[in-house]
């Protein structure tokens, strides 16, 4: 009984930790960019199988004409014009990019097609709306032919690699386009992370 209800709960916790690197993301760029809630997310209406209307949302959303300073317009459109060299795209296609729109969580060791495939059309509609797509994980936990399916869709991918280029690593680019040393948030604040994490565990083992 033990092991099965741990099992489940294990699963639960797993996706609400994602949850929570979303709602971490999101607020620091709220505060950083001078957003409100609205301007900090992205979300677009399409039609679904059944020909009804649905509505996507991604995690989070910068954008050049939307509450921030001048000096971080620029960071920001310096910042795009990398990301579109890394990702091949062309002068005219990093020219017509406002922002970027991210798809946040903590690790992506799943190969889930479905997933993918829907991170693909959100890919697509970002670049038909100015923005360039972004799937930004905090770990290193992300499976590489995946990886490198998303790069390939033109789709840029943050990971949590300790490296100094913010067109690869989550880190820096919280450091050099945002304005926030998030690692050094996640270490001085780890015992408090780390205890919360324990006492979920206990519980959930606990018959």
């Amino acid at each position: 009984y033990a092991a099965h209800k741990a099992a489940g709960g294990i699963t639960s916790f797993y996706r609400q930790l994602g949850i929570g690197c979303e709602r971490l993301v999101r607020e620091i760029l709220i505060d950083k960019f001078a957003l409100n809630a609205d301007e900090a997310t992205w979300s677009y209406t399409y039609s679904n199988a059944a020909g009804d209307d649905a509505k996507l949302s991604l995690d989070a959303r910068i954008d050049v004409r939307l509450g921030t300073t001048k000096k971080r317009a620029k960071q920001i459109e310096s910042w795009l014009s990398d990301a579109g060299k890394s990702l091949n795209l062309s002068g005219d296609a990093v020219g017509k990019l406002f922002g970027a729109v991210f798809e946040v969580r903590q690790g992506y060791k799943s190969a889930d097609a479905k997933r993918q495939n829907a991170d693909l059309r959100n890919g697509i509609r970002a670049y038909n709306e100015g923005y360039l797509p972004v799937v930004m994980i905090l770990s290193n936990q992300i499976n590489s032919t995946v990886s490198r399916r998303y790069t390939n869709g033109q789709i840029l991918v943050l990971s949590g690699q300790m490296n100094n280029d913010p067109t690869e690593c989550t880190y820096a680019f919280f450091e050099k386009v945002v304005g926030f040393d998030l690692a050094s948030f996640l270490v001085e604040n780890r015992k408090i992370i780390q205890k919360e994490i324990k006492d979920i565990l206990k519980n959930l083992v606990r018959p």
